[in-house]
């Protein structure tokens, strides 16, 4: 099934960490998220939904603020998907600027699925007592299982082999009974 693929531009480093007072000196690269996912997942089968931050231009680590370590922290809030990973990934951002995330989602239910992508920004001291945090993105995903009869991917594709074995031994046994049998000499 195809993947839905969405770019998020979320705008420069010092809007995305500020709440009103600037925390960071150097305005820094504009800020983008690519996200893929399936809109259309089966039933017992796996997707895999990925996300991508990335800065549209060059980042450096001045552009931080001193003795400070960027994380970006990414989780998807869900009871209809299980997820694998489950709960937060966090990702310090390199000298690159970029993370990734990639989670294994299969549906726990056929019908609309409903969960949410958050990507937060934290701001870290390097001795780890000051954290300054921002909730950047709460994006939904839309998604739907499909489900052949109501049965799960594992069943449908067992009951689709044990009909395919039935229809080979009955036409097996009717193509056996056409043959002319062999008169046995006495």
């Amino acid at each position: 099934m195809p993947v839905h693929e969405e770019t998020i531009a979320l705008g420069p480093l010092t809007e995305l960490l500020s709440s009103g007072t600037p925390t960071v000196s150097v305005p820094g690269p504009e800020y983008s998220l690519y996200v893929g996912f399936q809109r259309i997942v089966r039933l017992g089968g796996r997707s895999v939904v990925t996300a991508r931050l990335e800065p549209a231009g060059p980042y450096t680590e001045e552009t931080l603020p001193p003795d400070t370590n960027l994380v970006a922290v990414a989780h998807i809030q869900t009871s209809d998907v299980m997820l694998d990973p489950n709960g937060e990934i966090f990702d310090p951002l390199p000298s690159a600027g970029r993370a990734s995330y990639s989670w294994q989602a299969s549906p726990l239910h056929a019908g609309a699925l409903e969960a949410t992508l958050f990507l937060r920004l934290e701001l870290v001291s390097k001795a780890g007592d000051q954290v300054t945090t921002k909730t950047v993105l709460a994006r939904p995903l839309p998604m739907r299982a499909l489900s052949p009869l109501g049965l799960t991917q594992t069943t449908a594709t067992a009951l689709g082999m044990a009909a395919v074995l039935t229809g080979g031994v009955l036409l097996l046994g009717t193509l056996l009974g056409r043959l002319p049998r062999r008169e046995e000499a006495r």
